[in-house]
């Protein structure tokens, strides 16, 4: 057959589909390609149908908001933030921002918000500001601690002990104001059987607006609110409640307060910075996944373990690993606790300013667990029980030996929460109080601050006819 001038001998063979080094092409394409891809392929498709489906259930904001944990437990984790208010890269993922403080070791950032924690601009959890002037007809109440004053894993700003004792103070009045017969008058009764008998009445409490102040901060021991009172007592209250404890017996006694120490370290390791956020950074990646999210959520459903919660260090371990058995060591967490209570006992006796202590509620001090708390108490290691009754006990014995302050006690609240009808879990941790231990609570603390609340009545004087002078 002739060729012509244009044409290649070999044209017909190099452009056939059908030719050996075509068919060749095709089989050799490699499997370190083909695998990944076909993965990669059924990653996408899987995603992408998960994501309709979830859709059509109405189930897409349940997982949208969804980073590992439910939103209500990453609301209260830290986020970690330069002074200048930046968010540092490397550091646990959370909601609740924080930055490092000169004088308190770590504080609040102020104007910020999330689905249940609000902070308003002076640091405080509430959802209005604050001025530093108390108006004439204002009551104070300034609620400082760790976790559990602050609120932690409550579902907003109304459900903490200080929002429920703010309530209550201020029914109270109006119940004065209703019912004046039902509580004690303000000038006795001359004679002395109608007196014993108004004796017996309720005290009125201080007439008044009542604002309770949240200025509590999640994993603070007794020496950070030492720290924090120096400024905030310029906040003028009028009695001063702290609800504190666990925290220092986690805390080592090295540590004088508790501080950002983890991200100082990280800073100044540049690679393992770097490390750490670029792992950060992919895990963040992974959990945007539906895939990932519905595993977590619905197959695995995790429990936030307390001591995430309820310490900064990021310490790994258990609680009971926390808890030191070395009898010289746990009487230096002791003793820290204590000198920091003498130090705020002085600051606020120099201003005559009432101090309440009490130690934050611990599910084993429950006499009648429920199923739910029970659960708790199994998932922590078998000797947690003792170990922190016996811890407890110290703290209480210490705290007895400090003049001038007013204890509380929160037993009677616990035995008296475990009686309630209807939800019969009382922890939603080891020690983060649920609704309805929360009111019994803010009763508690309602009543110890009573005496120091009340109008002592007037003794009757014949001189006039209602008996003032």
């Amino acid at each position: 057959m002739p060729l012509f001038p244009f044409q290649s001998p070999n044209r017909h063979k190099s452009f056939s589909p059908y030719s050996s080094k075509a068919r060749s092409r095709k089989k050799n394409i490699p499997l370190t390609f083909l695998i990944p891809s076909v993965s990669l392929a059924v990653v996408v498709g899987s995603e992408l149908l998960l994501r309709l489906m979830v859709g059509a259930s109405g189930k897409a904001g349940e997982l949208s908001g969804y980073f590992g944990e439910p939103a209500s437990v990453s609301d209260y984790r830290l986020q970690v933030n330069t002074s200048a208010g930046n968010p540092v890269s490397g550091t646990a993922w959370g909601e609740l921002k924080v930055r490092p403080s000169p004088t308190m070791g770590y504080e609040l950032m102020p104007n910020q918000k999330t689905n249940t924690v609000e902070i308003n601009p002076q640091g405080f959890r509430a959802n209005q500001s604050l001025p530093l002037a108390k108006p004439s007809n204002e009551v104070r109440v300034l609620i400082v601690g760790s976790s559990t004053a602050f609120g932690t894993l409550t579902p907003d700003n109304g459900a903490t002990i200080a929002s429920l004792l703010e309530t209550q103070l201020n029914q109270q009045v109006k119940d004065q104001q209703a019912n004046a017969k039902k509580f004690r008058p303000d000038v006795l009764p001359y004679f002395a059987d109608e007196m014993e008998k108004a004796l017996r009445l309720p005290s009125k409490i201080r007439e008044g607006q009542y604002r309770v102040i949240n200025a509590a901060v999640p994993g603070y021991l007794a020496s950070n609110v030492h720290s924090q009172l120096s400024s905030y007592l310029d906040y003028q209250p009028d009695i001063v409640v702290m609800i504190d404890g666990y925290s220092d017996l986690l805390a080592p006694s090295d540590r004088p307060v508790a501080t950002l120490s983890s991200v100082d370290n990280l800073l100044s390791d540049a690679r393992g910075h770097f490390l750490s956020s670029l792992g950060n950074n992919l895990n963040g990646l992974l959990n945007h996944l539906y895939l990932i999210k519905a595993w977590n959520a619905w197959i695995i459903k995790p429990n936030p373990k307390s001591e995430l919660l309820a310490d900064t260090s990021n310490t790994t371990g258990s609680l009971t690993d926390r808890l030191s058995t070395d009898p010289d060591e746990l009487q230096k967490r002791i003793d820290r606790r204590t000198r920091a209570l003498v130090g705020i006992e002085k600051l606020t006796s120099l201003r005559k300013i009432p101090f309440v202590v009490g130690i934050q509620p611990e599910v084993s001090q429950l006499k009648s667990p429920s199923s739910d708390d029970t659960k708790i108490l199994r998932d922590l290691d078998t000797r947690y029980p003792k170990l922190i009754q016996d811890q407890y006990a110290k703290l209480i014995q210490s705290q007895k030996t400090i003049k001038g302050i007013t204890s509380l006690s929160f037993q009677d609240a616990l035995d008296k929460a475990s009686n309630t009808k209807g939800d019969s879990r009382l922890f939603y941790d080891a020690i983060h109080p649920r609704s309805s231990l929360i009111k019994t609570i803010a009763t508690t603390i309602q009543t110890t601050i009573g005496p120091q609340l009340q109008v002592q009545p007037k003794p009757f004087n014949a001189g006039t006819s209602d008996g003032s002078p």
